[in-house]
């Protein structure tokens, strides 16, 4: 019965990240990523995933940190992406459950590097890669539907990017 309502939550998550990738504006992908690492949280937790779960809930932190300074107008400093990533890595050697538990933690070290950054187009092009990386783990783990969800987020990136790319051409004529 867990399998199930993990993979419920994995179509949660599924459809949030989507929606966050449809987006030209930092502070609300942020927003939107909030909840789609609420979702993936929860999933992981059901499988028993502990560093996907634990990586997601850090994740989550980062996220309405990183959101509020948006909100403000102010730069994300870089001791912030300094304790993220400890912190990353920290989870994951608590949770270290064997070499395939490393991947969500080199994951979201690597994504809070793009979301720290201001260009929405790194945070779009890393995503593209760490869906990759979800999806080897996410077939380890029993997460299937987060397979799709991974698919998803590499077309939502590049649709993502496609649309940053004719905004800005729109303001270049």
């Amino acid at each position: 019965m867990g399998y199930y309502i993990a993979q419920i939550f994995g179509i949660f998550a599924l459809i949030t990240c989507f929606i966050s990738y449809q987006t030209t504006k930092k502070k609300r992908f942020l927003i939107v990523q909030l909840i789609t690492n609420a979702f993936y949280a929860i999933q992981y937790l059901i499988l028993k995933a502990f560093s996907g779960f634990s990586s997601c809930v850090i994740s989550f932190t980062k996220n309405i940190l990183f959101y509020n300074l948006e909100k403000k107008g102010k730069e994300i400093p870089i001791y912030f992406l300094i304790i993220f990533e400890a912190a990353f890595i920290t989870g994951g050697i608590l949770t270290y459950n064997g070499i395939y538990s490393l991947i969500p933690v080199l994951i979201h070290c690597v994504y809070t590097f793009g979301t720290w950054l201001k260009d929405l187009r790194i945070t779009y092009t890393i995503a593209i890669c760490s869906s990759i990386l979800w999806i080897v783990y996410s077939i380890i783990i029993g997460a299937h539907i987060s397979i799709l969800a991974s698919i998803f987020e590499i077309i939502a990136s590049i649709l993502g990017l496609k649309k940053i790319a004719s905004e800005r051409k729109k303001e270049t004529c």
